[in-house]
């Protein structure tokens, strides 16, 4: 676990409570200069005696060509959208302009209120994000880590409106969420692209609520990389595995979860997730944000609008505490590293192979297991129906079974 440990701490979900500021340094600077003085010693010329660079250089033989002419600075241009933009397509890319205008009346900054339990009990919370309107009649999509726990959901529109928002279904699983409002005019809203057709080095714009008081805010970068996977904490501690990711340098930050990525066309590509943050004790970072695509958000959104949960989500039915190393060795054989059941539902899948409670799972679908949320990321790369594998240690001696995985239908 140490190795997830450590990449959970570099990545926060891109949630208002979740934002920080960090200065970044050069780590690089020093091989950097070593190369610029390698050069400059490589051309340098006695005291007194006239230095050419090579762009003023014009060669012996002239007869028939023409002199080069550097540019002038002032008649330089650089166009970061046609640059970047798509050029395989019939259409033309759109400028970042073209594509804000597009955007943000679509994207809204939602405020929710709710409870969370703590050491010190139930206390009352509140969180700041955003979510990007994809019908006219009002259906908004977000990251379930932005609503979960609400018990009142406020929606801002773009022109300042405010409206109640009822909550229509939401994934933890997948971190997505969806959002109602109802209004007597038809809203303004995204138009759906193809995630599957990005291409790395793409503009995009991300566009969102910062800090929960920035609402509106358009950041301009590119795709970094394509098909990331992340493990990511929320506010009550589980963790969560999201793969297949956007990974880009338009900035994301606190309160831009839920918030929409679109393309050079103005077409809706991602939904703001998460960004790296550095910690503490390790580097600081920044131009690393990441966004789920759209393609994958497309048929979790629909399940919620018509089922109000996602099919073919895995459950073992079970409750269950960690057996830390400490612990072990504290307990002698009676205990091992692993997740130790405290109860089990009786008509599940697990139950019927053989698990009981005070069993210790030690493995699996293969992996060895270290603690309950290493176990559920480790099920939720399973669909149910799935067979797999499961080792386990009771009074001392270590069984395995095989069954198949039950279906877990999420609901708020």
């Amino acid at each position: 676990m140490q190795k997830l440990t450590k990449k959970i701490s570099a990545i926060t979900l891109a949630l208002v409570l979740s934002s920080s500021v960090f200065l970044t340094g050069c780590s690089g600077i020093t091989s950097i200069v070593g190369e610029i003085r390698k050069e400059k010693e490589a051309g340098m010329t006695e005291p007194g005696e006239p230095h050419t660079s090579e762009v003023d250089l014009v060669p012996e033989d002239t007869e028939g060509t023409e002199a080069v002419t550097p540019v002038d600075p002032g008649k330089r241009h650089f166009s970061l959208e046609e640059a970047a933009g798509r050029h395989d397509r019939d259409e033309e890319s759109l400028t970042t302009m073209e594509i804000a205008s597009l955007a943000q009346p679509a994207v809204v900054a939602i405020y929710a209120k709710g409870t969370q339990d703590t050491v010190f009990g139930t206390v009352p919370s509140e969180s700041a994000g955003s979510g990007v309107i994809i019908s006219e009649d009002g259906y908004i999509v977000t990251n379930n880590h932005v609503i979960d726990g609400a018990k009142d959901i406020e929606v801002v529109l773009a022109t300042g409106q405010t409206y109640e928002g009822k909550l229509i279904g939401a994934s933890k699983i997948n971190d997505l969420a969806v959002v109602k409002i109802e209004t007597e005019s038809a809203l303004p809203f995204s138009k759906i692209g193809n995630s599957d057709d990005l291409l790395v080095g793409e503009l995009v714009v991300a566009v969102g609520n910062p800090l929960g008081d920035f609402q509106g805010t358009v950041t301009a970068g590119i795709i970094s990389s394509l098909g990331r996977t992340l493990v990511l904490q929320s506010g009550n501690g589980e963790l969560i595995e999201l793969s297949n990711l956007i990974q880009t340098d338009a900035a994301i930050n606190g309160g831009n979860s839920g918030g929409g990525l679109f393309n050079s066309f103005g077409e809706l590509i991602g939904i703001n997730v998460a960004k790296a943050s550095g910690s503490g004790s390790g580097p600081s970072v920044e131009g690393l944000g990441f966004a789920i695509p759209i393609n994958t958000a497309k048929s979790i959104v629909t399940a919620l609008i018509n089922d109000g949960y996602v099919s073919g989500l895995p459950t073992l039915q079970i409750r269950g505490q960690d057996i830390s190393p400490r612990m072990a060795d504290s307990y002698g054989k009676a205990l091992v590293v692993g997740v130790w059941i405290s109860d089990i539902a009786e008509d599940s899948a697990a139950y019927k192979a053989g698990l009981r409670p005070g069993d210790i799972i030690t493995e699996f679908a293969g992996e060895k297991i270290v603690s309950v949320s290493q176990l559920n990321i480790v099920k939720n790369r399973h669909k149910a129906g799935d067979e797999v594998k499961m080792k386990f240690y009771r009074g001392g001696d270590y069984k395995e079974i095989s069954f198949k995985l039950d279906e877990y239908k999420e609901n708020h």
